[in-house]
This record gives structure tokens, C-alpha cells and sequence, in this order.
């Protein structure tokens, strides 16, 4: 119900007069280039990229919240800057979920000042996707306020799978906002440039899997089987669920690693880790391949050097030949440096783009 009323609230606020949200966006700009402001600004748009990389430091979150709180303690503050620092709260307590807080601060910034930016984004972040495509004002006029939507713009048109003008929108943006959006945000607009060409199917239940922040072993099946021929081996190019994909995937050896050969284990719950789906790709590539001896060559080209060139991944780790291959091949990449993060979570958005890579290097 929470969520409907302030869709109610927003459609009287963003309907009464896209020329007089255009007029407030413009009065709004007058503080974007301070300092002061670009400081908080960029450690929220900074949150905000971690949080679609699923790599969002809560702890950090929550210290970010509890200073902005201190500042909207202070009685010296404007109702524009009011608004302001209540839309960051918003936007801090949204990525932690507490979506209750969220919705009630956005009416507050709202109602202290309609047009502030924060405020519009924050309200904009709790309705769907479509639902702000459908609100947003039109962009196209030259106001520096007006960049920060075109960033949320972006963002909605690639939650609803329309790549290309997702891309298109987050380009121009970037040109026109200060360097920490493109470093924030360049993540998603590479996944973009990525999948622009890439998905074939309007399915809810795959473009859920697509955006998802961190896919499960039916996410990946699903993935993989709509958006790949990659899994005919075992189909024989018959139509079946995800449950019976995942099984034969579980009989020819897909989940297998050097632990694991010839026990299979499909009983996989939650998130699966970047590990996993290294596992999986790889053996996908040495069965398209046809060549068995993929399996160790990379453990038994670094056992001669006695040493793995990825700091966390080790040569006793039962996924090393696995992870390195998938990183030779360029199916996967190293996200920093030499660090893998095998545990990590994995966005549907990125297993898509390793699903191409794979495709591209058979």
C-alpha cells in the first residue's frame, strides 16, 4: 500500500507540469559544483555503482547515514539543502533495503522542495522501472540538474532490458556529470555495450535473471539455455524446465571440478559464487572444445612454477584450472589486479557477457 500512495503522491507532483519540474530543475542547479555538495554526491553515487557490482560495503552505508543525519541535525540548514541531505538519507537507507524509511523521507525532501534532485531520484528508485520511465521528465534541455536524472534514465532502461538506449543515455550523461559517475557507473554501462546485441527473449522470468545482483544455479541455467545454444549437447535441442536442465547439466559434468569429477552435485541453494560459474563455463568450453586435456592444463603449466599468478585462487584450490581458464580465454575477467574473488556473487548482467564471451572463443 506504502508503495501505491507514494505513487499517488509522485503523479501529482510529476504530472501537474513537466514545464514547472523543468523550471525547478534549472533554480535547483545552483548548488551542483560546490564542494560541499559534490562530496556527498559522489560518496552516494559511489554506493550506488557498488551496490549493481554487488560489492556495497553496508558498514560503510551505514556510517554514511549516520553523518548525514548529524548535518540534518544542524539548524542553519536551507529547505533546499534540507531536501538535498534527505534525499541522500533516502537513497542510503533504499540500498540497505529499509524501503519504509526510504519512502517516508522522500515525501519529506519532497514537500521541503520538489525539484531538488536527490529528492526526484529518491522517489524515482522506489517505483518500478517502467514506472519511471514513464515519469521522468524530458532531458533534453541543457541544465546541469537535468545529468543526474539522465543517469537514472540509464539505470531504469537497463533494468527493462533496452540496452541500446541505455548505453546511448548513459554516454550522454558522462559528458556532462563530474568524473565519479563515469567511475560509478561505467560498470553498468559497459554490461550495456555488452548486452546491446546479446538478448533475444522479452520473458519476465529471464530479465528477472538478467538484473538480478546475484544469480542462483536456476538463474544461470536459465541464462544460458535462452540466450545460448551452448547446452544442446545435452538437450538434443529438446524444450525442457530449468529443474531438468539443471539435472542433465548435473549429469554430463557441468557442476564438476577436480574434487568433484564423476560425483556430481547440483544441490545448490541461494547465490552462487564466481567460482561456481567458472566451473560450469569451463567445462561448457572443453565439451564444445572436445578436448579433454583442457581439464590440468593450466594446473600443470603453473605446478611447474609453484605458484598461481591470482593471489586468491591458490594451485590446491579444486576450481584453479577452471578459473584460470575461464581468465586466459578471456570468459571471465579479473575484477582488481590479481584478485579473483572466487566467492563472490555473480549479476546476471555479467554471467550474460561470460555466456558471449564463451560463444565468441569456440
Amino acid at each position: 500500500m506504502k508503495v501505491k500512495s507514494l505513487l499517488f503522491f509522485l503523479a501529482g507532483i510529476f504530472f501537474v507540469s513537466c514545464v514547472s519540474m523543468q523550471d525547478d530543475l534549472i533554480v535547483n542547479s545552483a548548488y551542483e559544483g560546490n564542494a560541499l555538495y559534490d562530496k556527498y554526491i559522489s560518496r552516494m553515487v559511489s554506493f550506488d555503482g557498488a551496490q549493481f557490482r554487488g560489492e556495497l560495503d553496508k558498514v560503510a552505508v551505514e556510517s554514511f547515514i549516520t553523518e548525514v543525519e548529524g548535518v540534518l541535525d544542524s539548524n542553519s540548514l536551507s529547505r533546499k539543502e534540507r531536501a538535498f541531505f534527505t534525499g541522500i538519507a533516502g537513497r542510503c537507507n533504499l540500498l540497505l533495503g529499509r524501503n519504509s524509511v526510504a519512502e517516508d523521507l522522500s515525501k519529506t525532501a519532497i514537500s521541503l522542495q520538489k525539484g531538488e534532485p536527490q529528492a526526484l531520484i529518491l522517489s524515482l528508485r522506489l517505483l518500478s522501472p517502467s514506472q519511471r520511465l514513464s515519469v521522468l521528465p524530458d532531458l533534453s534541455m541543457q541544465s546541469d540538474s537535468a545529468y543526474p536524472l539522465q543517469i537514472e534514465k540509464a539505470l531504469a532502461l537497463f533494468s527493462v532490458s533496452d540496452f541500446s538506449s541505455a548505453l546511448a543515455a548513459f554516454d550522454s550523461a558522462f559528458i556532462n556529470l563530474p568524473d565519479y559517475y563515469r567511475e560509478s557507473y561505467s560498470y553498468v554501462r559497459n554490461l550495456c555495450w555488452s548486452l546491446k546485441d546479446g538478448v533475444k527473449t522479452d520473458d519476465t522470468g529471464i530479465n528477472k535473471a538478467l538484473n538480478s545482483s546475484g544469480i542462483t544455479i536456476e538463474d544461470l541455467i536459465l541464462i544460458t539455455s535462452s540466450q545460448s545454444d551452448l547446452l544442446e549437447p545435452v538437450t538434443g535441442g529438446k524444450a525442457l524446465s530449468t529443474q531438468e536442465l539443471i539435472r542433465m547439466a548435473d549429469a554430463a559434468g557441468f557442476f564438476d571440478n577436480q574434487e568433484t569429477m564423476g560425483k556430481g552435485k547440483s544441490e545448490y541453494t541461494g547465490k552462487i559464487s564466481r567460482k561456481l560459474c567458472a566451473r560450469f563455463l569451463w567445462n561448457l568450453y572443453v565439451r564444445n572444445m572436445g578436448d579433454s586435456t583442457l581439464f590440468t592444463r593450466y594446473y600443470t603449466r603453473y605446478e611447474k612454477y609453484g605458484k598461481s599468478p591470482l593471489e586468491d585462487v591458490d594451485l590446491e584450490n579444486p576450481d584453479f584450472n577452471g578459473i584460470i581458464g575461464c581468465v586466459e580465454k578471456e570468459i571471465m575477467t579479473v575484477p582488481e589486479g590479481t584478485r579473483f574473488y572466487p566467492d563472490g556473487v555473480v549479476p546476471g548482467g555479467d554471467f550474460l557477457g561470460w555466456i558471449k564471451n564463451l560463444e565468441k572463443g569456440l
